[in-house]
């Protein structure tokens, strides 16, 4: 989704496929509160021009205010009942990095986990595959 934003947001039929279907697959592996903050990430919506139906994505760009609640595809329940707020949307790999990170930190010092040592690889870990996915 990120590269979408170098196309003013304009997302093809073939990639709106892709983006179903891994959105799918997340649903499966996320729980609930988890998956609306990926939706947040991602609001998809659907217009009607000339006969075509545009597909549009505003990922790593402002979100337009007010924008028509009928057209969205892909966001999470709270937006579908209410217009968007204002803001920067973030790209889906750094909410999901993020979430990840979070995870690190529960089995930190607990019997089962690790020590907290171990914790600057995993931090480092993070770091390279943030760097693969942003560049």
């Amino acid at each position: 989704l990120g590269a979408v934003s170098d196309d003013q947001g304009l997302l093809e039929e073939e990639t709106m496929s892709q983006i179903i279907f891994l959105h799918a697959r997340l649903q499966a592996l996320l729980y609930a509160e988890e998956m609306e903050l990926v939706d947040q990430a991602m609001p998809i919506s659907c217009e009607r021009v000339h006969g075509e139906y545009v597909y549009r994505c505003e990922v790593g760009r402002y979100r337009i205010v007010g924008r028509d609640a009928d057209h969205i595809l892909m966001c999470n329940s709270k937006e579908k009942n209410a217009k968007a707020e204002s803001g920067i949307v973030p790209a889906v790999p750094k909410v999901v990095m993020a979430m990840l990170v979070d995870a690190l930190y529960h089995p930190l010092s607990q019997p089962w986990g690790y020590p907290e040592r171990v914790l600057n690889t995993f931090h480092a870990t993070c770091d390279d595959v943030m760097a693969q996915v942003t560049h």
